[in-house]
């Protein structure tokens, strides 16, 4: 499980970098940067809640052991 949720941030950060790339600084009210911003959001929602998930298995770990 540890591997796969460090795979998921790898690729998170994969698209979160890619997507910055396409957008239009120039023109950044421009409607074609609708999907590239979409596509930053969505990975950085991302990374939020694998580390939620993560946090709430190291606390259940934590509660197991004692």
């Amino acid at each position: 499980m540890k591997y796969f949720i460090i795979t998921l941030y790898v690729l998170c950060i994969g698209l979160l970098l890619f997507n910055s790339t396409q957008i239009d600084y120039n023109d950044i009210t421009s409607t074609d940067n609708t999907i590239p911003a979409i596509g930053i959001v969505a990975p950085i929602c991302a990374i939020i809640l694998l580390a939620i998930s993560h946090y709430a298995q190291k606390i259940k770990e934590a509660r197991s052991k004692t």
